[in-house]
């Protein structure tokens, strides 16, 4: 259970940094480049990949917690789900700020994608 979720972070890691760099132009839509974009993948196709990769992680980490043998590793596991959580608040606090004040900083867009992007080394 512990590989799998290890395996779900890393292609989500893996994605997001290398297969699918996805640049947000708030209001609009967005650019994306990476491995995927030079070998001709769509981009809806690369945004449900990006979901769906969200969501592997996310029922990998519940699934881990439902197995009783990890009870000794909670506070490993704690912080392994913190951190990205962390990466992941500044962001969505920021777009959810930008759409409700109509306030859009290209400066920040691009700082928090890249907090994102980078939250594996942190």
């Amino acid at each position: 259970m512990m590989l799998l979720m290890h395996l779900c972070g890393v292609y989500l890691d893996l994605f997001i940094s290398a297969l699918s760099n996805q640049y947000y132009v708030l209001p609009a839509a967005g650019h994306t480049q990476g491995l995927y974009t030079y070998l001709g993948m769509p981009i809806n196709w690369q945004g449900y990949m990006y979901v769906s990769g969200l969501c592997l992680a996310g029922v990998s980490i519940l699934g881990c917690f439902e197995n009783r043998f990890t009870a000794v590793f909670f506070i490993a596991f704690s912080i392994q789900i913190i951190t990205p959580i962390c990466a992941i608040i500044g962001p969505v606090g920021y777009i959810a700020f930008a759409c409700a004040t109509s306030y859009f900083d290209q400066a920040l867009n691009n700082i928090f994608v890249n907090v994102i992007a980078f939250y594996g080394p942190i």
